[in-house]
């Protein structure tokens, strides 16, 4: 038994590395598989889950670039689910926040269970674009927004007319991005016929 030892540890330490190097190959596929999603415009809102930070993103760059934005800059990654971006769309600056939240919530009253957006993280976003002298922001989410931050920005359009707000939710997000994916696919079959 004991001359069998230094082969059973060879085995044991080659096997940890198949194992360890399989796990790094299927990780770089993985995010292959979503960079091609985020591309190809095959992409649902259960594909931007809060483990896929890095797709959610992308995700996001992607869409402000069908809108034409330019000047992306990424200011800072403030907490472990929120990233702030300053952009340029046709000369003006916007203040834009990019807020990964838990997709599924048990207690959610939404039709699929989407943990929304709260007032309290709408009202911290509205404070850090008034702190970055931003009257032009985006909220952008993976999940979607709750009634109440719909209500709070009615109310408060009617008081600040030169602030301008857009939410966009999970929904809207990889929408647009499929859209678009569609209609350059049209396009491209255009241009061979």
């Amino acid at each position: 038994m004991i001359r069998y030892l230094p082969l059973i540890v060879l085995l044991f330490f080659t096997l940890k590395f198949l194992v360890s190097f399989i796990d790094k190959a299927t990780a770089s596929l993985n995010q292959k598989i979503n960079v091609s999603q985020i591309e190809n415009g095959i992409l649902s809102i259960n594909d931007l889950k809060k483990d896929n930070y890095d797709i959610f993103i992308d995700a996001v760059k992607s869409y402000l670039n069908i809108l034409t934005f330019i000047n992306i800059n990424i200011l800072n990654k403030d907490e472990e689910n929120t990233t702030d971006i300053k952009a340029t769309l046709n000369k003006d600056e916007f203040f834009i926040s990019a807020l990964q939240n838990d997709v599924t919530d048990e207690n959610s009253t939404t039709q699929d269970n989407y943990k929304p957006i709260t007032l309290n993280d709408l009202k911290f976003f509205l404070g850090k674009a008034v702190f970055n002298n931003c009257t032009n922001c985006i909220l952008i989410t993976n999940s979607t927004f709750s009634k109440e931050c719909y209500d709070f920005l009615k109310d408060f359009s009617c008081y600040k007319n030169d602030f301008k707000f857009t939410l966009v939710d999970g929904y809207e997000l990889t929408k647009t991005i499929r859209k678009y994916r569609d209609n350059t696919l049209k396009e491209e079959l255009i241009y061979e016929n």
